[in-house]
Parts: structure tokens; sequence; C-alpha cells
């Protein structure tokens, strides 16, 4: 967290206004039930990622309050690429699914295109009308959970608004 520490630094030394922070939705780690949007005191994590942004946004509010600046924590759920375009910068987490559904799509695209699409055909793959591949995915999720992912557009363009999102999804803590 030494990275943290510098910019709390900074903020500390340079007359910050506020202090914007993007943490995760997975802070509470292995809690179940309602979390509601305050700091949390999970009993264990899933991953050292999730452990190291709760103790960020803790250490966070301890330095921000103790130099009386107003801190923002945003908690966005799982970040991928760009909602139109898929574009991403890193191949993590979810990504891996994501490269493999990639790969097989192009293995289907040549088959259709090299050798009538027999193949394609039996996996219900197919061109559409445009040109785009159709590959029928499924991913099986718990009922009551859902998916819960966000494209890195819908989550930056409030962020780049004077750091306003809704409360919903952003906590204040003074």
């Amino acid at each position: 967290m030494n990275g943290l520490d510098h910019i709390l630094d900074l903020a500390e030394h340079s007359g910050c206004r506020r202090l914007h922070l993007v943490s995760t939705a997975y802070v509470a780690g292995l809690t179940s039930g309602f979390c509601p949007e305050e700091l949390v005191h999970p009993s264990a994590f899933t991953n050292v990622y999730e452990e190291t942004k709760c103790r960020a946004e803790w250490l966070a509010v301890e330095r921000c309050r103790k130099a009386g600046i107003p801190l923002t924590i945003y908690r966005p759920s799982i970040v991928y690429g760009h909602s139109d375009t898929g574009r991403s910068l890193l191949f993590n987490a979810l990504y891996y699914p994501v490269r493999t559904a990639l790969f097989l799509k192009e293995l289907y695209e040549r088959d259709i295109h090299e050798r009538g699409g027999q193949k394609a055909a039996v996996m219900g793959v197919r061109l559409d009308g445009d040109g785009w591949v159709f590959m029928p995915i499924r991913i099986r999720v718990d009922e009551e959970s859902g998916l819960n992912v966000i494209p890195v557009d819908f989550l930056s363009a409030p962020l780049g608004r004077s750091g306003k999102m809704s409360g919903r999804t952003a906590s204040s803590i003074s």
C-alpha cells in the first residue's frame, strides 16, 4: 500500500479538498447477506486483492479523517472492457473465459469461411446478415446473485464528471 500512502501524503500536504478512492464491491470478502455502503469487517476474504482493497479503504478513511479531507469511496463490481468494442488493456479474472470465447469464435469463423462451416453449425455458430459471428454461449449464474459486471466506460464516464456518481454506487465518508 505504499502507493496509497504516497497519494494520501500528497493529499494532506497539497490542500486537497476531497479525495476519491476507487475500491471494489468485493471488500466484503466472504461476508454474506446485505452489505451496506460503509466500512466492513469481513472475517475472511476470497483472495488477497479483496483484502488489500479493504485495508486500503480503512487506511484512507483514517488518514483523511485525521487530515480533515472528505473522502468518497467508489465500489464498482467486476470491471471489464469497453461496452461497445470490448477492448481492454488487461486480461485477467473475467478475461480468461472471454479470451477462450474469442479463441473459439476465431476457430468457428475460420471453419465457416474455409471449410463450409459444418463444425460451427453443429455448435449453433453462424454468421448473421452483417457478417457478425453468432455464438450461443450461456453463463450459468446463481438465480439470486446474477452476474455482477460493469463496462469500464460505464464506470469511468461518471468519475470523469467531477467524480460524481449516484448514491447507490458511492459512499461518502467525512
